[in-house]
């Protein structure tokens, strides 16, 4: 299925990232709604092996539905962005 990423509203392009997510195994447990999201869009979960560890992975997801490339002024400071949910990863 193609999908023409420049059709879609910001709303349904979250709902695609957050189904790709899913998709891949990852859990998201929050996503942001509406208004000021604080850098964070949809936040997910994956849980994975170390050796003999199990560990979970919490990343910020920021979704940029730009007609543009992503600047680096589109984008949040990430040490604050991380530490602001709890993540360790962005």
């Amino acid at each position: 299925m193609l999908v023409d990423l420049t059709q879609l509203d910001w709303r349904r392009f979250e709902d695609l990232i957050d189904a790709l997510l899913r998709k891949e195994g990852y859990e998201v447990p929050s996503r942001s709604g509406k208004g000021a999201d604080e850098g964070k869009d949809i936040l997910v979960s994956a849980r994975t092996k170390i050796g003999q560890t199990d560990v979970e992975k919490t990343c910020v997801v920021s979704c940029k539905h730009l007609s543009r490339d992503v600047r680096k002024s589109d984008i949040s400071d990430a040490s604050n962005v991380l530490s602001q949910h709890g993540a360790n990863g962005y």
